[in-house]
């Protein structure tokens, strides 16, 4: 019965984020990324007002991750796309060192403080830093579709920011695949090497989109693939997880190959976009609900320490961007917390490694992606209306 009634809440929170955070709509209430309803998941779920008791969520695991699966493929379908404009090389290029360079420095603050503060295994501590550097990289594509909604000035510095937020995914999200590698499922019924365990994900996605492309072929109409693109989505995700690889990274890599090599590549795009309000808001609301904050001082320290190394890390990034972009110092200094905004990766990833590597270190990447996630929308929104967003007075007076 319980699991009846929370399937029936989890379908409702669907309807209610294609209603509220669907993209196109005015003025969408809340944080950019909807990083309020994790807290929301985690007020209602075992570890709060135990609503939700922790058996009805615990058999819910599969729907997240099926879910954060499905929102690897639609990121992957997107990848390196501004709408219908392809990005750059530079863009890709600026994407790929920004997140790359945002992960290191994450991981470094929390590796020293895991294992000199909170005197964490060696193993722990590796495993620990690099899931959450994976985690906070992203340059979050709900900041600047929030931005935009409450009319930010057109110029380089929007322009920059847009293509930064669409070419960053590669990262964190083949980044899994090393993090399942360096820990692999005691399960998993084939013996993999280290570079086994993060090839063969990106091989089966290969496999998978170009198959589903040749197969998409067939049909004249995008809308009509519905059910071929979720069938190849849940045998991916099947096959990967049986054989204990990460199904996110596969899962992004066979969209990838199917905005290559599809006919349909623009419409599926569009459609698969469509979808990620639906997958998103329920899978937040899931992985508030296994939320579990740490009670120990060492941990807490770590989570503290993750948090606040990620906001001096984007605020440097934003800096950077607004430099880059031909700002001025005072824009500079207002934009560079901008940059702090999550979004769909930082809960994704999250709630990927948690499922997959169950306890204390599971725990602290879940509450550092939660806090982490609400701090960042809410310091990011700030960063976003000072340096984007005209006043009401100065709108005005461009109008007039």
């Amino acid at each position: 019965m319980d699991e009846m009634l929370l399937l029936l809440g989890l379908l409702a929170f669907a309807y209610v984020g294609n209603a509220l955070i669907a993209p196109g709509q005015v003025r969408t209430p809340g944080l950019p990324s909807g990083a309020q309803f994790m807290g929301l998941g985690f007020l209602l779920g075992p570890h709060a007002l135990g609503v939700v008791p922790s058996d009805a969520a615990d058999s819910f695991r599969p729907l997240a991750i099926a879910a954060s699966s499905w929102l690897a493929l639609v990121l992957g379908t997107a990848y390196g796309y501004a709408g219908e404009r392809r990005l750059s090389a530079r863009a890709f290029l600026l994407g790929f060192a920004f997140s790359a360079c945002s992960a290191a420095a994450i991981a470094a603050c929390v590796y020293a403080t895991a294992k000199y503060l909170a005197h964490m295994p060696e193993s722990d501590c590796r495993l620990l830093a690099l899931a959450i550097g994976l985690a906070g990289c992203e340059t979050s594509r709900q900041g600047v579709r929030w931005a935009v909604e409450r009319g930010a000035k057109p110029g380089r510095l929007l322009r920059l920011l847009e293509e930064l937020s669409d070419t960053y995914e590669v990262v964190p999200l083949v980044g899994l695949a090393f993090l399942f590698a360096m820990a692999p499922s005691a399960e998993a019924s084939t013996p993999l090497s280290f570079w086994g365990w993060i090839g063969l994900p990106v091989l089966l996605g290969v496999v998978l989109g170009s198959t589903s492309a040749l197969f998409l072929s067939s049909f004249t109409e995008a809308k009509d693939t519905w059910g071929a693109l979720l069938g190849a989505a849940l045998l991916g995700t099947g096959v990967a997880w049986r054989l204990g690889l990460s199904p996110v990274t596969g899962l992004f890599v066979m969209g990838v190959c199917l905005s290559l090599t599809s006919r349909h590549a623009s419409q599926l795009r569009l459609l698969l976009s469509s979808s990620e309000p639906g997958v998103l808001l329920p899978m937040l609301l899931l992985a508030g609900a296994l939320l579990r904050l740490p009670s120990e001082i060492g941990p807490l320290w770590v989570v503290a320490a993750a948090v606040g190394g990620r906001l001096l890390t984007r605020w440097a990034l934003g800096f950077v961007t607004a430099s880059i972009a031909r700002a001025g110092p005072q824009l500079s200094n207002r934009f560079g917390w901008s940059l702090c905004c999550t979004g769909t990766i930082n809960a994704l990833l999250a709630l990927s490694f948690a499922l997959r590597f169950p306890g204390t270190v599971g725990d602290m990447v879940l509450a550092t992606a939660a806090i982490g996630g609400i701090s960042g929308d809410l310091i990011g929104a700030i960063g976003l209306r000072q340096a984007l967003i005209p006043s009401e007075p100065e709108a005005a007076v461009s109008t007039t």
